[in-house]
């Protein structure tokens, strides 16, 4: 099921019905395979290892084999080779975008009036009313806040590759808790309306994530006070002379010296 298959060429092709029609005998003339090639090799070896594969278990085996009447030297052909061995990768996130358990938190948030995005490009508005959707986030986007409070927000934005592969079974499979995601986006989105109303602080994505990380610490804490705090963290912190605040804030060291102020206070 995994397997692409077998493409050939033939010059011509004579099908034959046996069997009643049941099945068709295919004689190809003048054919070149132009992918697939892994795949016949790997069904070479396998019946070289012993005579009795092939009757035993490779006539009961089953690959994908497109065929098509082409000439060798038509331009046609070569489109067909071109396109068979050029396949488009597929990103980390939207292989895990197929995962049950993305599936399974999509149902779950949509319950909260809330639109999960998995796909890229997904706007995920087909079967539910606008009037009634409260929160709108990408599967990138929940990934990087459960970053910041289950690995580190000093990670959420300069490590984003990884969410998907180094840090996926860690953020969405271990330990995971279905029921603390709809609390986790509402965090997000009330920091994002303070940073808007707080004419004090320059509004900062990366400190948004530290902003959900202490908040998910201490859920009493209120976000002003917060806003505050990290602002203070940020200038207490000393680092290599004009160094910006969002160098800083990817920074282990940074991280380190709010955890130390934090526990303080």
């Amino acid at each position: 099921m995994y397997n692409n298959g077998i493409t050939i060429i033939a010059e011509s092709i004579d099908v034959e019905g046996v069997n009643g029609n049941k099945k068709q005998k295919i004689k190809l003339n003048d054919f070149q395979i132009i992918n697939g090639g892994q795949t016949l090799r790997t069904i070479h070896n396998f019946n070289k290892q012993d005579d009795k594969n092939i009757s035993e278990y490779l006539c009961d085996s089953e690959v994908l084999v497109r065929i098509f009447h082409s000439k060798k030297e038509n331009n046609s052909t070569n489109k067909i080779a071109e396109y068979t061995n050029s396949q488009n990768s597929i990103s980390p996130r939207d292989l895990k975008s197929l995962s049950s358990e993305q599936i399974e938190l999509e149902k779950y948030l949509k319950e909260y009036s809330i639109i999960y995005s998995r796909k890229s490009g997904d706007v995920g508005y087909s079967d539910v009313d606008i009037k009634d959707i409260k929160y709108k986030i990408s599967m990138e986007k929940l990934g990087q806040i459960l970053t910041a409070v289950k690995i580190g927000p000093d990670k959420s934005s300069n490590h984003k590759k990884l969410i998907f592969t180094k840090y996926y079974d860690d953020l969405f499979v271990n330990n995971f808790n279905i029921e603390d995601i709809p609390e986790l986006i509402s965090i997000y989105y009330n920091v994002i309306n303070e940073y808007a109303q707080n004419e004090k602080s320059n509004s900062l994505e990366q400190k948004y994530y530290y902003i959900i990380y202490m908040k998910w610490n201490d859920r009493e804490a209120e976000l002003s006070y917060l806003i505050d705090f990290l602002d203070e963290a940020i200038d207490s912190y000393v680092a290599k002379e004009g160094t910006s605040d969002a160098r800083k804030l990817i920074q282990i060291n940074f991280k380190k010296h709010l955890d130390t102020l934090m526990e303080r206070n």
